[in-house]
Order: C-alpha cells, then sequence, then structure tokens
C-alpha cells in the first residue's frame, strides 16, 4: 500500500497526476532486474532499448536486509490456513486505513523499530510515516484492496508478497493503480508486528494519442545512429511506425503526441523526434527516467 506525501496541494491520494500521465510511477517504483551490458555498455534488455523494465523503481535495501536476517535455521514453509488467514487480515487492514487516515491501525501493527519505503524511494521511520496517514480531503475518496497474496514463513517471521487494487474517486473522476508490496513481519510476544515494507506501481502504458494527420510521420523514416555500430532504424508501414535497434526485433512506435512515441510495455521510455531550425527531424532523444540518449539521424552532424 502506498502512502503518498502530503503536500500543500491536494493528493491523487497524494500526489498529482501529471507523473502518471507521462507514464511515471505515482506509488512505488522498482528497477529492473539487472542484464548484461549491451554494446555500448549500458545495461539493456532483449525487448527494448533501454531496457525498460515493467513497473520502474529501485528495490529497497533496507527491504532486502530485512529478508537476509531472517533466521537462516527456519527452512521457509506455508503459511497455516489460521497463521496465513491472519496475516492476510492485518493486510487488508492497515491498506483499508489509509484512506481514512486511521494511523491507530497503524500503530497497532507496526514494530517500533519498522522500516517503509514508499511509492517514491523514500525510507521513513515509524515516526516519519506516522505524519504521511492522514484523511484524504474533501473531494476525494478511494479504496486499496489486496488482490492476491503469497505467504511465506520462517519460524517467527514471514513474508508477505501481495499484489493491490487502488480505486479512486477524485471530484467524480476515476482512476485506477495496481502495486506490489512485500512486507516483513515478525511475531513478538504472540502477536506479529510489521517490521519492514516496500510499496512498489505496477506502471502502465499511456493510452495512444489520436493523431488524425499523420504525413508528418514520413519526415521521421531514416537511420539514427548512436555509434558506427548501433543504428535504430525507422520505418512506416501505412498509418504505423516502427523502429528497430540493431540486433533487436521491430517494435511498433506508439504515439503519445505528434513527436513523443512509446512502446508497449515499456512505460519508462519515450522516442522524442526533434527537429532542427529548418524544420527537418535531425535527432531522436530517447528518454527513460528524464535521461536522455541522443541518437542522430544519418547525414545529419
Amino acid at each position: 500500500m502506498g502512502v503518498r506525501r502530503r503536500a500543500d496541494h491536494a493528493p491523487d491520494f497524494s500526489r498529482c497526476r501529471r507523473d502518471r500521465r507521462r507514464g511515471r510511477a505515482h506509488h512505488p517504483v522498482r528497477r529492473s532486474k539487472r542484464s548484461r551490458p549491451d554494446a555500448e555498455g549500458r545495461l539493456g534488455a532483449a525487448g527494448g532499448d533501454l531496457a525498460p523494465a515493467r513497473g520502474g523503481g529501485m528495490i529497497s535495501i533496507f527491504g532486502l536486509l530485512a529478508v537476509l536476517l531472517l533466521p537462516t535455521n527456519a527452512p521457509a514453509e506455508k503459511a497455516s490456513g489460521r497463521t496465513e488467514a491472519e496475516l492476510k487480515k492485518m493486510t487488508g487492514e492497515l491498506l483499508s486505513a489509509v484512506a481514512s487516515g486511521d494511523w491507530a491501525v497503524w500503530d497497532r501493527y507496526l514494530d517500533d523499530s519498522m522500516i517503509y519505503t514508499s511509492e517514491d524511494g523514500r525510507t521513513m521511520t515509524k515516526a516519519q510515516l506516522k505524519e504521511e496517514i492522514k484523511p484524504l480531503p474533501p473531494g476525494f475518496s478511494g479504496t486499496i484492496e489486496v488482490e492476491s497474496a503469497e505467504i511465506h514463513v520462517y519460524g517467527d517471521s514471514a513474508v508477505v508478497s501481495h499484489e493491490d487494487l487502488e480505486r479512486e474517486n477524485v471530484f467524480d473522476q476515476k482512476l485506477v493503480s495496481h502495486y506490489h508490496i512485500t512486507d516483513t513481519w515478525t511475531r513478538k510476544d504472540g502477536r506479529w508486528r510489521l517490521v519492514a515494507s516496500q510499496v512498489l506501481v505496477r506502471l502502465q502504458d499511456p493510452a495512444p494519442a489520436t493523431i488524425v494527420d499523420r504525413r508528418g510521420w514520413d519526415d521521421y523514416v531514416g537511420r539514427y545512429d548512436l555509434s558506427p555500430s548501433v543504428s535504430f532504424t525507422v520505418t512506416r508501414e501505412g498509418d504505423r511506425l516502427y523502429g528497430q535497434r540493431t540486433g533487436r526485433p521491430k517494435q511498433e512506435l506508439l504515439p503519445e503526441t505528434d513527436t513523443v512515441f512509446f512502446n508497449a510495455g515499456a512505460p519508462r521510455t519515450r522516442k522524442i523526434f526533434v527537429r532542427d531550425a529548418a524544420g527537418k527531424v535531425v535527432r531522436i532523444f530517447d528518454r527513460r527516467d528524464g535521461r536522455d540518449l541522443l541518437w542522430t539521424r544519418a547525414g545529419n552532424p
């Protein structure tokens, strides 16, 4: 469940929607597993030019340590029906308490030493988290519920990995988000206490724009070079645009605007076509997480 920073503007459970429209995380973030570097020394994946992760963001070192520090002499075991039901119930109560801002629920289950990693990568203590759990302002409402959960027990510790669905109503506008959360619990004096939690967002592709006049797309067709050995070739087939990087399969470029395109399943990245002062397309900015990789059109400096 993602706790949003409470600013002096109205949240979308507390942050504005512009990042979500740009394909960025608005709850948790995570980074893809490391892959082998490509010919240019960049980490990549077979499916995308910049190896976009299916959900962006960085795995918290604290969440990892919480798992590594579980008792090594206690092999993972499937939770008993009673334990599983108890952990699921507590997880659901915590999620429900986000929209209502009911800190009493969190205080009841959180260990004093707990570490919480939020959707924007901030690491918070219990005291800091308390400042984030506030009721939603007028005009905002919503729910977060567990869609599925996997539970592993290690003696008096347990890891609960769950997929969650958030529905928001912002002045009668409907929004939906999906999250993956990993919680680490430990049993103290017969009671389960939450000692670590990390929230990750399931990033979604933006809705492709409806481009009525696509005649300008012919200007994008051509080869763009990253180096003498690595190129990105843009082709057009009817009213569809495609891009293919050296050594990788061809992928359709879907329009977000007239000049900004993305690949399905890669919401962290964009291809941005850039024109010079004379209106000629001379380069592509390959943007991931706000950082640009420059591809220069063949025949242009």
